[in-house]
Order: C-alpha cells, then sequence, then structure tokens
C-alpha cells in the first residue's frame, strides 16, 4: 500500500525476489506500471489486505495512512494480517498505529528505511525494525529481500522512529557545520579548493 519511490522499489525487489506482491495506491498509473512487471493490482487497499498475510505500508506520512484507513474503512481487515509499517511519523503516531491494528486483530512491526530506492536489496541497504519477536522472525524473508542485513531493534516499537531520528539530525548537524565551515572560509577569503584539501 503506497507506490511512491520507495514503495515502488520495494514492490519491485519483491517482484524479482519471486514474491506474489498485491499493490495498491490512490493514483492508478503507478498500480498499472508495477502489473507490467507482474504485480497483482488492487483496486483498493481492502482488496489489498484480503489478498495477502503480509502488507507492507510506505506512504508519505500518517496523515496519508489514516485518510487510507478511515476512507476504505479498514479497520476490520486487520484481523489475522501483519503490518509491515514503513510510513514516517512522530513517536506519538507509531504508538497510535501500533495499538490500532492490535486493537483490531493484527500484528505489526514498525520500521525506518535509511537508504534510497535503488539501495534497497544491496549491501548499502539499511532497514530498522521493531516488533513482536514472532511477528518480526515471520517477516524476516521479506526484510532480507529488502535488507539483507536489517537491524532488529527488539519489541520496543518506538525504537526506529527515535534511531532514525537521532541519525538524520547527526547527518544534519554536521551538514550544517560543513555550510557553516565554508561560510567562514568564504568570508575570511581561503579558496575552498584549499578548504577541501584540508
Amino acid at each position: 500500500i503506497g507506490l511512491g519511490s520507495m514503495g515502488s522499489g520495494i514492490a519491485r525487489e519483491l517482484i524479482d525476489a519471486g514474491y506474489q506482491v498485491s499493490v495498491w495506491n490512490r493514483s492508478h498509473q503507478k498500480v498499472d506500471a508495477l502489473a507490467k512487471s507482474g504485480a497483482l493490482a488492487c483496486d483498493s487497499p481492502t482488496d489489498a489486505l484480503n489478498a495477502n498475510e503480509f502488507v507492507i505500508v510506505c506512504l508519505t506520512d500518517y496523515g496519508a495512512w489514516r485518510e487510507v484507513v478511515e476512507t476504505h474503512n479498514l479497520q476490520e481487515q486487520f484481523k489475522g494480517k501483519c503490518v509491515i509499517q514503513l510510513t514516517t511519523g512522530t513517536i506519538e503516531e507509531v504508538v497510535w498505529n501500533t495499538g490500532f491494528i492490535q486493537e483490531h486483530g493484527g500484528r505489526i512491526v514498525d520500521g525506518a528505511i535509511m537508504c534510497y530506492p535503488n539501495q534497497l536489496g544491496t549491501k548499502d541497504s539499511s532497514l530498522l525494525m521493531a516488533g513482536e519477536s514472532d511477528a518480526l522472525s515471520d517477516c524476516d524473508s521479506i526484510l532480507r529481500i529488502l535488507a539483507p542485513e536489517w537491524t532488529n531493534l527488539g519489541d520496543d516499537i518506538k525504537q526506529p522512529t527515535i534511531l532514525s531520528r537521532a541519525l538524520m539530525a547527526g547527518i544534519f548537524s554536521t551538514l550544517v557545520g560543513f555550510l557553516n565551515s565554508i561560510a567562514i572560509c568564504l568570508e575570511g577569503g581561503i579558496s575552498l579548493d584549499l578548504f577541501l584539501r584540508h
């Protein structure tokens, strides 16, 4: 469910690995493109949930996910399903989603993708996951297609969100520091070639 650049990349990796993949997206063009690659096109997220035991959700944000759930009245469709939630959100949204899925009879693992779509399935892929150990174990073969060495953060469902935020904060701080260093050099008359060489 969700076929942006990352969701489409996930679907393609699973199709290439021989999985039967059902796809749904609000824009049907993306569904059609993947159907040409061997995916089963779904007319609604209800169809996608009904067709599979494991359901990967990769949407822009939890607002989009809530809208899909409410618009299509999905609550009763979660029973017996394992949702692999790869939508970015806040800790509060992750906790809400976990409770909502479990309250309606589903299992959930939550994660953060820490790579570009073209890195999925390679040694450069990075996937941070958390959830109940039996659910993570059941999802292992799917997760390994996406990230051969995915990281198991245990049963605290909040951990992928916390760690991904910490990693992004470190990267952002480094970038801001680097840009500040460039500004200092430019202001002081130091060439960027000289700065970069050292």
